[in-house]
């Protein structure tokens, strides 16, 4: 199994909050919703947009921080390393329109320099932006938008994408609750659906944001290969895997979603 020290892996995250739509509540205990995670040749399961591994168990959210760039062979380095090019002569004479020539040169992309302890150098392989918590004691999810997100309604984004796992996961801790989904501090998978393919998948790719869960897992494919789906299994021992979607839910429901309220004048 790959090691992964920090367990964060590419790409850069985006700004991606469907779930905190309407007023934010808080809750204490848990609260149980549904997410995607995308698969790695080893069995891990991380988030389709924010790339960190969910380890088997209980997970502590941290804050989607850049707090340095992994350079390939050789580390972390404290700044962005920048696009370096140089000026290649094209070999082709141009002529002007006076009639005078001049030799055509080309801006030419040599790779990424980096600069650490004072040392420079150039990688041809593109550095990762790595990530982390903030330091901050005082810190809060409430304060930003770091947290482990989960659906209560509606689509799982992501969900037909290559690779895909969907299953119900349980939060607690520190968690805010909003109309489709919530944040929170801590979570754990507690049940993964990877259907066995002979089931009709339902087509699209996004659902009504109203409509109930079991919709949005209808657009779950059989995107994962035999031995990826046994690598999964092997990865989290204790999370059962569901081939039926009703079983699933009726054994691990989730939270009713938050009514909305009307304002009156």
């Amino acid at each position: 199994m790959t090691h992964i020290d920090d367990g964060w892996q590419a790409p850069k995250p985006h700004t991606n909050n469907p779930f905190q739509d309407g007023p934010t509540r808080y809750r204490v205990g848990s609260l149980y919703g549904a997410r995607t995670f995308i698969a790695d040749a080893d069995g891990n399961l991380a988030g389709a947009t924010y790339r960190r591994i969910w380890a088997p168990g209980v997970n502590e959210a941290e804050c989607w921080k850049i707090t340095g760039w992994q350079v390939c062979n050789v580390g972390l380095v404290p700044t962005r390393p920048a696009r370096e090019h140089k000026t290649v002569f094209t070999g082709r004479t141009m002529t002007r329109a006076d009639g005078t020539t001049y030799p055509a040169y080309v801006q030419e992309f040599v790779g990424w320099a980096w600069t650490l302890n004072g040392e420079r150098g150039i990688t041809s392989v593109e550095p990762l932006p790595h990530y982390g918590n903030n330091g901050s004691d005082k810190h809060s999810i409430h304060d930003c938008d770091c947290g482990l997100h989960g659906f209560l309604t509606g689509s799982l984004t992501y969900a037909n994408r290559d690779s895909s796992v969907s299953g119900v996961v349980r939060a607690f801790g520190n968690v805010t609750v909003h109309e489709r989904g919530f944040r929170a501090s801590h979570a754990e998978i507690v049940a993964l659906y990877m259907p066995d393919g002979s089931r009709p998948r339902a087509k699209g790719y996004r659902v009504s944001p109203d409509a109930p869960l079991s919709e949005g897992f209808a657009r779950v494919g059989k995107t994962l290969t035999p031995e990826l789906a046994r690598a999964v299994a092997d990865r989290y021992p204790l999370v059962p895997v569901y081939t039926d979607l009703d079983a699933m839910l009726r054994e691990h429901p989730t939270e009713p979603p938050q009514k909305r309220k009307e304002i009156t004048a």
